[in-house]
C-alpha cells in the first residue's frame, strides 16, 4: 500500500494541533541528519536538547524512504519535554538544514504514521491509520490523496 500524500496548512495553531496530537498517541519521533549536508551552530543546541529523549542512531542505507547513504537517522522519544522542542518551531517544514535536522517523521508502535520531506514541503500519512489521518482531515483541514 502507497503512501497517501497530505495537503493543508501546518503551520502556527495548526502545527501546535498537530503535535500535541501526535504526542497523544505517538510514541517516537525521528529526524534525519544528511550525509555531506552543511549545519548551522543552532543544530547543537537542538541536539543537546533532545539528547536526553534520544533511543537510537541508524545510518542510512539509501533504501529506507528518501534517506541517502549514510545520513544518520535520529529516533527520540516523544515525551512532555521533547514537545516542547519541537513545538519551539511555528511550521513543520521547519525542520529542515541548515538550522535543524530534517525530515520528521512521527511513529504509532513502531510503524511510521506521518512522514515529512521537509526541503520539498512534501507530507505524507500511512494509510493503515485511517482514524489518524480522518483526524487531519476533520481537523486542520487538511486534504489527502
Amino acid at each position: 500500500m502507497d503512501d497517501f500524500r497530505v495537503y493543508g496548512e501546518f503551520t502556527g495553531e495548526n502545527y501546535k494541533k498537530l503535535i500535541n496530537y501526535a504526542s497523544l498517541f505517538c510514541e517516537t519521533f525521528s529526524l534525519t541528519c544528511f550525509k555531506g549536508m552543511r549545519y548551522g551552530a543552532q543544530v547543537k543546541q537542538l541536539e543537546n536538547l533532545l539528547s536526553p529523549f534520544r533511543l537510537q542512531k541508524e545510518i542510512g542505507t539509501g533504501t529506507i524512504g528518501n534517506y541517502r547513504k549514510g545520513s544518520k537517522v535520529l529516533y527520540y522519544s516523544l515525551v512532555k519535554e521533547s514537545k516542547k522542542v519541537l513545538l519551539s518551531v511555528n511550521n513543520i517544514f521547519e525542520w529542515q538544514s541548515p538550522q535543524r535536522y530534517e525530515d520528521i517523521i512521527f511513529y504509532i508502535r513502531g510503524v511510521y504514521w506521518l512522514r515529512t520531506i521537509t526541503h520539498e514541503k512534501y507530507m505524507f500519512v500511512n494509510p493503515r491509520f485511517k482514524e489518524h489521518n480522518q483526524w487531519l482531515i476533520n481537523t486542520l483541514n487538511a486534504e489527502i490523496e
